[in-house]
């Protein structure tokens, strides 16, 4: 009786906990990063269906809020948390499942946006644009012209695709981290885990990205209306995940040195706010890349 009462009340605390954070990333769409891991590292745990059982029931609750809210929680986050349940339990390695996920939750965005009538041309229309402009000089305390606005309203659509892949990533990796150290620590259970220190990539993932731009730029006329915005996004792509190698590195060495969690803060602050920073460490990651620090150490 003692154990039917404390899985009822675990299982009511991991709904709350999912509504709360559905909720919240309402206002604050970073929360949403905690979200799936809530249910991944249930259906390892508890099995599959009973992990979708409760995120059935979490979005359920979501309904009190918005009706379309709720469906679009369920359609975006649903098909990640299958992905995910599936490759662990097939013991697949890390690289593969976050990749894997991130291509199941980037297909679950553009499929919830058309299903709800988002797609590039209501994006690029003179109503939208013009909402935009009227929400951000609502909101921003520095009034920017109408022209000003407009400029960097499209391009944000431009780099769009680029910042989905990235979200889409970030979010896979993220949700992969907290079900493992969650399974780890609280079930006690033995699986095959990278902390984010011994973050790496394929060794070819440079000559891909430079094979990829080189003919991007040389045939790119011939595949695509707009080639030049194409390999911007590809940089950007690419560029964003050395950034998080070259942080890897850099946080592998601080915990070499035993420096304190204050002083990676303060790195880690650095890396992401001081301008130009950025490119220390993406310089970084593309060393580690070819010569792997991280072995040598």
């Amino acid at each position: 009786m003692i154990e039917i009462t404390n899985s009822t009340l675990n299982k009511f605390i991991l709904v709350t906990r999912a509504v709360l954070i559905a909720a919240i990333g309402m206002v604050f769409p970073p929360a949403f990063l905690f979200l799936p891991a809530i249910f991944v590292g249930e259906a390892i745990s508890g099995g599959v269906m009973n992990a979708f059982s409760l995120f059935f029931v979490a979005n359920a609750l979501l309904t009190m809020i918005s009706l379309n809210y709720a469906i679009i929680v369920f359609t975006l986050f649903g098909p990640m948390i299958l992905v995910f349940h599936w490759m662990m339990h097939k013991n697949y390695d890390q690289n593969s499942t976050v990749v894997l996920a991130a291509v199941m939750f980037f297909i679950s965005i553009f499929v919830t946006s058309y299903s709800y009538g988002v797609s590039p041309e209501m994006l690029k229309s003179k109503e939208v644009l013009e909402s935009f402009i009227q929400i951000q000089n609502n909101m921003s305390i520095e009034k920017l012209s109408t022209a000003e606005w407009t400029m960097l309203y499209n391009r944000s659509l431009q780099l769009m695709p680029a910042m989905l892949v990235i979200i889409s990533l970030l979010l896979s990796y993220v949700t992969y981290h907290l079900s493992i150290r969650k399974l780890i620590l609280k079930q006690g259970l033995k699986l095959n885990y990278q902390p984010f220190i011994y973050f790496n990539l394929p060794k070819g993932i440079l000559f891909v990205g430079a094979f990829s731009i080189a003919v991007l730029y040389s045939f790119g006329d011939i595949l695509f209306e707009s080639p030049n915005l194409v390999i911007e996004n590809l940089i950007l792509v690419f560029s964003s995940i050395l950034f998080l190698l070259g942080m890897s590195v850099i946080m592998f060495i601080l915990n070499k040195i035993k420096a304190g969690r204050f002083i990676k803060i303060l790195v880690t602050l650095f890396g992401f706010l001081v301008p130009g920073a950025q490119f220390i460490f993406i310089a970084m990651g593309i060393l580690d890349n070819i010569f792997n620090f991280r072995r040598l150490a």
